[in-house]
């Protein structure tokens, strides 16, 4: 008889082998379709949902705990939108290095997102899940890329179904009465904890390099975003309406009764399960990982060659696996890359941004943002407590003033060297 840890691994490997397959012999289908579009908005918000939920969840969510967590989400995709239409024409670079650098932050947060959700599934390594995910990726980047994330995008239509019967079988199960009353009562959210999400989720939306390509790909921005977002906010309900209602009208993580649910499997269950949760997880991170690649060839240097573009996304991608297999907290990474996306934010603000980009600008918003979170408490600020919206605004602060103060300068010396010239002349 096959083990249990043995049978899952194997599904698992089984399942991300289908994913690399299906990547390899993907044709010329692109997820530049509107429903590809709504796909890459919704993977977009998973990724920065998984962090959040991750919070809430800690001393329980319920009805009040959703509704917040929908409005974290449509202020990241308003503020991605908000950054389209107000800045389509801003200077590239500054768009590439912010979400080359965020981006791979979010990266690992869905690699230690997914290790942790298998190993209590199915018994494997949070680690060695995260090594496989993250070969899959880089497999899938070398093989067709863009390419292979217009056949695997589509399977995130299967959570919406998912999150429908989910929220049916919490209909029938369940009782309404217990979504304004649960039967274990949770902890009030801090309201510098509530800020602390907004305030990253409104930096992360406005510098997603995945985001602002996927809307750039259509004239219709607006319908887009919110076509994408409407999914996303739809499933999130379905799904957490749904838990809530079998659960007593409330979740907590880790959640015993599901644990309890899972433990009453039969070992082969608990396999698949695992290994469908593995693929789907991985087609998620592979389509965002793939739209990522895409957004830095359109805006990277003509001399930037695909062969290059692809080594440098690998490279990115192993330095994702070497930073998730410490399985570092989820809102230490989710954090850590609202830090860099608040510095791009002042940037972009700055007038200076729009003839130029301020390596210095961004540097000094990333150090300022890292100074208040160390003086107020690292643990604290990390993990998305009162400080973490004070040390976002004061890195967007810091980075716009630098940007001003350098473009006055370089106007300055500008003005200088036309005036020198002139009384040469």
């Amino acid at each position: 008889m096959v083990p249990n840890g043995m049978l899952t691994a194997l599904l698992v490997g089984i399942f991300l082998l289908i994913v690399v397959l299906l990547a390899i012999t993907a044709g010329n289908r692109t997820p530049d379709s509107p429903a590809g579009r709504y796909t890459q908005v919704f993977s977009v918000g998973v990724a920065y949902a998984v962090p959040v939920i991750s919070v809430f969840t800690n001393g329980g969510m319920d009805l009040a705990g959703w509704i917040i967590l929908l409005v974290a989400l449509v202020i990241a995709i308003v503020f991605g939108l908000w950054s389209v239409i107000a800045f389509h024409n801003t200077n590239s670079e500054l768009f590439r290095t912010v979400g080359v650098i965020s981006g791979f932050l979010i990266i690992c947060v869905q690699l230690v997102a997914v290790g942790n959700v298998v190993a209590l599934i199915g018994g494997l390594s949070p680690r060695w899940v995260t090594i496989a995910i993250g070969l899959t990726v880089g497999l899938y980047v070398i093989s067709r890329g863009w390419r292979a994330a217009g056949r695997t995008s589509r399977w995130s239509w299967a959570f919406p179904i998912l999150a429908a019967l989910v929220l049916l079988a919490g209909l029938f199960l369940g009782k309404v009465a217990t979504l304004g009353t649960p039967v274990l009562p949770v902890q009030e959210l801090p309201f510098g904890a509530v800020m602390g999400v907004f305030v990253a989720m409104a930096v992360l939306g406005s510098m997603d390099l995945v985001l602002r390509r996927t809307l750039q790909s259509s004239p219709d921005h607006t319908r887009i975003a919110f076509g994408g977002g409407a999914i996303l906010l739809g499933t999130v309900t379905a799904f957490a309406i749904g838990l809530m209602l079998v659960l007593g009208g409330s979740l907590f993580a880790p959640n015993e009764p599901i644990m309890t649910i899972v433990s009453t499997l039969a070992p082969t269950g608990q396999a698949i399960i695992s290994g469908l949760l593995v693929a789907w997880f991985a087609s998620i991170v592979d389509s965002y990982v793939a739209a990522s690649s895409d957004a830095i060839a359109e805006t990277a240097p003509k001399e930037l060659t695909e062969s290059r573009r692809q080594g440098a996304v690998v490279a990115i991608v192993i330095a994702a696996i070497v930073v998730s297999v410490f399985v570092p907290p989820v809102t230490y990474l989710f954090v850590l890359a609202a830090m860099v996306a608040a510095a791009g934010l002042g940037c972009l603000l700055a007038a200076a941004t729009r003839t130029g980009f301020s390596t210095l600008a961004l540097a000094v918003g990333i150090i300022a943002a890292g100074v208040v979170a160390a003086m107020a408490g690292f643990d604290q600020t990390m993990n998305i407590g009162p400080w973490t919206a004070v040390a976002l605004l004061v890195g967007v602060l810091a980075a716009y003033l630098t940007a001003v103060a350098q473009g006055r300068l370089d106007s300055g010396s500008d003005a200088d060297r036309s005036e020198s010239l002139d009384q040469q002349v």
